[in-house]
């Protein structure tokens, strides 16, 4: 039985190992406005997040797809909450609008 846990551990570590890193490039937009520009550090498959009080939050969760980004997120402004996904190449900005909220990220493998 205590061999089986060693091996499920080393497994879990050496998978935490290879998870890649991505750089995101974010600009947060409300009311036709750039409001913030931060850059985050993503581990792939894991929720990262920036709060700015008052302004905004934003979570987010990258995922390799292919030759592409699965990228969902979730911004909560003093205007709306939206989660929109999306489907990113890498080195290309991409954005999306709902109402007068919206998001433009660019995505980059960190080395």
């Amino acid at each position: 039985m205590q061999r089986r846990q060693w091996i499920w551990m080393v497994g879990l570590l050496c998978g935490s190992a290879l998870a890649q890193d991505y750089n995101v490039a974010v600009e947060v937009i409300d009311k036709d406005e750039v409001i913030a520009s931060p850059t985050l550090i993503v581990k792939e498959g894991e929720e990262a997040a920036v709060s700015v009080s008052n302004t905004f939050d934003l979570s987010m969760t990258v995922r390799k797809q292919d030759a592409f980004y699965a990228v969902t997120t979730r911004l909560k402004t003093n205007q709306s909450d939206i989660s929109p996904s999306l489907l990113i190449k890498p080195n290309e900005p991409a954005s999306v609008m709902i109402g007068s909220t919206g998001l433009r990220l660019t995505i980059t493998d960190q080395d």
